[in-house]
C-alpha cells in the first residue's frame, strides 16, 4: 500500500488506479490541512495488498468557518465589557 497522506485526493486516485487498487469509502473530516488532502487511509501505507483491493480514504474537508457577531465592547469598562460577554457567552 502506497503512502498516499498530504496528497490530494484526486492525485492518490490516479496512483491507485495505476496499481489496481479500488477505493471503496472516501470519508471526509474537518481538518487544519488542506481540503482534499489525504489524513489517513485504511489499511495503512507499508501494508501489503492485493490487486484488485480496495481502501478506504480519510479526506480532510479543511476547515470550516462560522462568522459570529460579537457585542461592541469598545469604550466600557472592563468589569462591564466582562459582563457584557459573559452574558452572550464570549468571555
Amino acid at each position: 500500500m502506497p503512502n498516499l497522506v498530504g496528497q490530494q485526493l484526486k492525485v492518490a486516485k490516479k496512483t491507485l488506479k495505476s496499481d489496481d487498487i479500488g477505493v471503496e469509502q472516501v470519508i471526509e473530516r474537518q481538518s487544519k490541512k488542506p481540503s482534499g488532502s489525504i489524513l489517513s487511509t485504511n489499511p495503512s501505507a507499508g501494508t501489503v495488498v492485493t490487486k484488485g483491493d480496495s481502501i478506504i480514504i480519510i479526506e480532510s474537508e479543511g476547515i470550516t468557518t462560522v462568522t459570529e457577531t460579537v457585542q461592541d465592547v469598545v469604550n466600557q469598562s472592563v468589569t462591564d465589557a466582562e459582563s457584557t460577554l459573559s452574558a452572550e457567552n464570549w468571555a
